[in-house]
């Protein structure tokens, strides 16, 4: 159940479950996919067409991730490629109440991990939730997977937990030499030589 305007916690949970799904590195079976998204639901049976699928899956959801961390001019191509499957999620209105006051909401109908992702980017995309800027990619080289602080204050997160210490410890030599270079042309710009 969900207010507009503000991220319920099964939102948060399904952005989170499309995330790990986003930054799954080898899909090997489709009960691993749901135990993401569904808890305490009974699995439903592996077969290597869903497998394939959900892979297929995985692939487009990378290249809208992609795309809404980039521009603004891929935002909107990855909004125009999800409306017409969005209309095609089931979700119950209501209205009721929040902190003391009456907000309309919704209760969205998930079936599978590719219907809670579809529902997941249209809230990374919706300005009024503000999660489209809380949204990186990982900048560590060997990562590249993609987080979200809903928490944000500040800039954003550059890294996955534990992946700026492994980047700085790998390009270590890389920023001291150029550090060096800096002071040598300063020193060379006032007339000092070396």
């Amino acid at each position: 159940v969900t207010f507009v305007f503000q991220i319920s916690s099964e939102e948060r949970r399904l952005v989170v479950a499309t995330l790990a799904l986003a930054n799954l590195p080898k899909i090997n079976s489709a009960t691993e996919v749901d135990a993401l998204f569904f808890r305490n639901r009974y699995p439903s049976p592996d077969s290597a067409v869903r497998i394939a699928r959900i892979r297929r899956f995985q692939g487009k959801l990378l290249g809208w991730l992609n795309r809404i961390v980039e521009s603004e001019s891929g935002r909107e191509e990855v909004l125009e490629e999800i409306a017409p499957d969005l209309r095609m999620v089931k979700a119950s209105i209501f209205l009721g109440k929040q902190d003391g006051k009456r907000r309309i909401g919704y209760d969205y109908q998930i079936d599978n991990a590719q219907t809670g992702s579809l529902v997941s980017v249209a809230l990374l995309l919706d300005d009024r939730l503000d999660l489209t800027s809380k949204l990186q990619k990982c900048s560590w080289v060997e990562c590249g997977g993609f987080n979200l602080d809903f928490e944000a204050r500040g800039r954003p997160r550059k890294y996955c937990e534990g992946h700026k210490k492994l980047h700085d410890a790998q390009t270590v030599l890389a920023r001291v030499r150029k550090h060096r270079m800096l002071i040598k042309k300063r020193g060379k710009a006032h007339g000092k030589s070396s």
